[in-house]
């Protein structure tokens, strides 16, 4: 790790960030699939930067394209920030103007990393105290869901005519699989009561915080159910992401809600 990051960071942590989480500090060297975030608030640029990625995702339309940049785009936003938050009691530092998306490819699936120019972490004042957390919490959830998504999923809602419950409930999707599922089977001790108590605040926190007039992370879950396909109970979704027109064989997701549609 470059020691001018931050002191807030130690390696150990920093290293789990940048390999399972997609955070970088490296410039991507592909740059027709790479882009400055702040860049898609202007609606000609991000027209044109959807328009570039249709053929990434053999998409049909912009709106489809919209929507698998919002899942991509969501999780490198929400999982490392989240997760620090949660595990290492650090906030990771969101601002518009300095976050860029770098572009990259596993497989031949298309898994950019988020760039930032500043990579600055905050802690709560008293680490001791709960009150002081909690108002750091407010602070590092604001700079996540209200000054960041919230602006981008309006400026993609426009720039594609896509609905921006999608572009939330992608968004939602990966903070419950956070929590349930990464954040769950890594957690111990008296860390497991952090973030049981982190997860149902985000669930029932403010709108004010997520940039709108209702929580999404809230509007949006619901008890899982045993489905047909599935070996696992699911979390049915109340929007369809439009995954499933990407694909010839028209493979829909287990969650989503057009299977059960005539």
């Amino acid at each position: 790790m470059n020691d001018g990051i931050t002191s807030l960071l130690d390696k150990r942590e920093w290293e789990y960030l940048t390999q399972n989480l997609r955070l970088t500090t490296e410039v991507s060297s592909e740059r027709e699939f790479s882009m400055a975030s702040s860049d898609l608030l202007d609606e000609e640029l991000c027209g044109n930067y959807l328009d570039r990625l249709t053929a990434v995702f053999e998409s049909p339309s912009r709106r489809v394209t919209a929507s698998m940049l919002a899942k991509r785009y969501a999780f490198m936003v929400v999982s490392p920030s989240l997760y620090a938050m949660s595990m290492f009691d650090k906030g990771l530092k969101l601002p518009l103007k300095d976050s860029h998306i770098e572009s990259g490819f596993r497989n031949e699936a298309w898994l950019p990393s988020l760039r930032l120019s500043k990579m600055e972490f905050t802690e709560p004042a008293d680490r001791d105290s709960y009150r002081h957390r909690e108002l750091w919490r407010d602070v590092v959830v604001r700079s996540i869901f209200a000054d960041h998504l919230a602006p981008l999923w309006g400026a993609l809602s426009r720039a594609a005519n896509i609905p921006k419950p999608i572009l939330w409930e992608n968004t939602a999707v990966y903070v419950y699989f956070l929590y349930e599922t990464r954040i769950a089977g890594e957690a111990e001790g008296a860390r497991k009561a952090v973030v049981e108590k982190d997860f149902d605040y985000l669930l029932n926190a403010p709108a004010e915080l997520f940039g709108e007039s209702r929580n999404p992370l809230s509007q949006f879950y619901s008890p899982k159910l045993v489905v047909e396909g599935s070996d696992k109970p699911v979390r049915m979704r109340k929007t369809c992401c439009q995954y499933y027109t990407t694909s010839k064989e028209r493979h829909y997701c287990n969650s989503c809600p057009c299977k059960s549609s005539p």
